[in-house]
């Protein structure tokens, strides 16, 4: 994924917009490896499920798959009724997930919709920490 801003060319020809012409330039401030973008930019789960489907196994199903994807990402469950309420519940801080296609696929077989939050903070972002980094304490 490339992240930049779109610039104007100075002197290329004259246009009457004010830069000169109408030439843009693309300019690339980040770049990010795609399978890396969810995870980077999701700010938050909210998994919809439909309350009379609702079950002991696909409770334990959706509590194991977000076990196995941690991570800082917070998680919200939607329970939809019949009569068109919702009531939203946030998970413990122990279902906090990394958001990845794997999880998204795992999650849509036991619930009604997944919807994923994504924002882009304007700048640059700092790149992660080396994975040697992060195991020393």
């Amino acid at each position: 994924m490339l992240c930049g801003s779109v610039r104007p060319d100075n002197g290329a020809g004259n246009g009457a917009n004010g830069n000169g012409g109408g030439n843009h330039s693309l300019v690339v401030e980040e770049v990010y490896p795609l399978s890396s973008v969810p995870a980077r930019f999701t700010t938050a789960l909210t998994l919809h499920i439909h309350a009379g489907n609702w079950n002991e196994t696909a409770m334990s199903a959706v509590r194991s798959a977000l076990q196995r994807h941690k991570g800082d990402t917070p998680v919200t469950l939607c329970l939809l009724y019949p009569d068109g309420a919702k009531v939203y519940l946030r998970t413990e801080d122990d279902l906090f997930v990394q958001m990845t296609e794997s999880l998204a696929r795992e999650c849509e077989k036991h619930v009604a919709k997944v919807y994923v939050a994504i924002r882009k903070q304007p700048g640059l972002q700092p790149p992660p920490e080396p994975r040697w980094k992060r195991n020393r304490s």
